[in-house]
């Protein structure tokens, strides 16, 4: 990442911009993926780092100084080039204490459905080609994951809330079941009992048993949906956006795809086969009424 852009994001994130500044951050943020990509690995580095207590010293120390320079130091274009370096030095020091801490929680599905139940007996299934991950605390101090792909929650009850965190923002119950996808295009949240909230930077959305949440290019819009969404079986996409559609076939079938913006917030319902990418395919080419193909691995438009 370039400095101006790790400036930006540093300077986002502690609140050292100005209103015209933030408002165009915040629109260059929306519109493009690789930004919110990179932003949302800062984010949660910033989050981790002020919030998991780790049994070292120094890094402590290290954070709590960082803290101080962040509120006291003068903001120079020099000073911000070493804040980044801070975080980066820091992100490189959480990553390991995530790989080889001895108590975190480290679930990935390669080429099959994967289920795994917590200490709390919270359940979660999850999708194919997904992973989910919690640091060191887990049930004691938190009840914290992140999420990339696609899983299917069963939450247990309980006064910690349980938290899921997307590259849109986080999913907040304190019991319930709920499925949840997200890449760096698109997050749904769908809800079939309790409640939930979804919370973003500024706004915090409510959901109820039946509601879909979904969010796009910095948007989130609400709809009804009626039954529980069905990925184990077949790909049943009932009135949900083109890049959900194709989210599915990048977990089902390891295929990235590389299709213009514009045709991906069209909503279609399609039924698609596990076991089969050119028939997948040809029925998008039919639904759409575009021409899908495989290029080098990836989904294209022709």
């Amino acid at each position: 990442m370039n400095t101006s852009t790790e400036d930006k994001i540093v300077r986002y994130l502690s609140g050292n911009m100005s209103e015209s500044e933030t408002a165009s951050f915040e629109t260059e943020l929306r519109s493009s993926d690789s930004l919110r990509a990179m932003y949302s690995e800062y984010a949660f580095i910033w989050k981790c780092t002020g919030t998991l207590s780790y049994n070292h010293t120094a890094t402590q120390s290290s954070w709590n100084s960082f803290k101080d320079q962040l509120t006291t130091s003068p903001r120079t274009g020099f000073y911000w080039v070493r804040i980044a370096a801070s975080i980066a030095i820091l992100a490189i020091f959480t990553t390991a204490m995530w790989f080889f801490g001895s108590t975190d929680i480290s679930v990935t599905a390669d080429n099959t459905i994967q289920n795994h139940i917590f200490t709390d007996e919270t359940e979660v299934i999850l999708n194919k080609n997904s992973s989910l991950r919690s640091a060191d605390g887990y049930n004691k101090e938190h009840r914290m994951v992140r999420l990339v792909g696609q899983a299917y929650f069963d939450v247990t009850t309980s006064e910690k809330e349980f938290r899921v965190e997307t590259t849109s923002g986080d999913v907040v119950v304190y019991g319930t079941k709920f499925d949840v996808y997200t890449d760096e295009k698109i997050t749904t949240v769908e809800l079939y009992e309790g409640s939930i909230y979804f919370e973003q930077k500024d706004e915090q959305i409510e959901l109820k048993p039946g509601e879909r949440l979904i969010l796009m290019d910095g948007s989130s819009v609400k709809s009804a949906t009626t039954t529980r969404l069905d990925w184990s079986n077949s790909i049943v996409c009932v009135d949900l956006p083109l890049a959900y559609i194709l989210g599915q076939l990048k977990l089902n079938y390891a295929l990235d795809y590389d299709v213009k913006s514009k045709f991906l917030k069209e909503h279609y319902t399609v039924n698609l086969p596990k076991d089969n990418i050119q028939a997948c395919l040809q029925i998008l080419n039919d639904i759409v009424g575009q021409n899908f193909a495989l290029l080098d691995g990836r989904i294209v438009l022709n």
